[in-house]
């Protein structure tokens, strides 16, 4: 059990955070929502040539809040 545990923890450690600010919600209903954006980090990759965005495929349950624009968001995964 310890041994799944570390793997488990390991894996959390090794998620990527990105800090973004929504620009767009293609997609929103009752059951799913796509939004994306940009990093907001400087040196985030590829953020000086403008083709690196974030998007993210939830459900409007699992977030804290319905996503608009001009939101900042800290994201994993």
């Amino acid at each position: 059990m310890n041994a799944r545990a570390s793997i488990g923890s390991q894996a959390l450690e090794q998620l990527h955070v990105e800090h973004m600010r929504v620009t767009s919600i293609p997609y929103s209903s009752t059951n799913m929502v796509i939004f994306s954006g940009v990093p907001l980090a400087k040196d985030s990759y590829r953020t000086n040539s403008g083709k690196y965005f974030v998007t993210i495929k939830a459900s409007p349950d699992a977030i804290p809040v319905s996503p608009a624009i001009g939101q900042h968001w800290i994201v994993k995964g």
